[in-house]
């Protein structure tokens, strides 16, 4: 049952967005999403526990609230971080993403 429920609010997100966001926009939105993707996946781990650490430990907030700020924090938050410190200090960026030709196409 919720892998059904899953895809269909998969789908009707979709739809919402080809609704609201004209094509080249929406083009624009999923190439960024794609070429952040594995900065997300590496860097959301270490700011999830520390927002999970900051929320629930030392707030003390209700659960849905702090489920949702932490939520926030791991999907937003990797963009700031990896654009301005990780990518730009080349061991970081060899140690993390294993990129060291310059060559590839970034969001630099």
């Amino acid at each position: 049952g919720s892998s059904v429920c899953g895809i269909y609010v998969t789908l009707w997100l979709c739809e919402a967005m080809l609704k609201r966001v004209d094509g080249s926009r929406l083009v624009h939105i999923l190439e960024m999403t794609g070429l952040m993707s594995m900065d997300i996946y590496i860097l959301h781990e270490p700011i999830m526990t520390a927002a999970k650490i900051l929320f629930w430990n030392k707030l003390v907030l209700p659960y849905p609230a702090a489920t949702l700020f932490i939520f926030l924090f791991a999907m937003l938050l990797p963009y700031p971080i990896s654009k301005g410190i990780v990518r730009r200090v080349p061991v970081l960026k060899l140690l993390l993403f294993g990129e060291k030709n310059p060559d590839r196409r970034t969001m630099d």
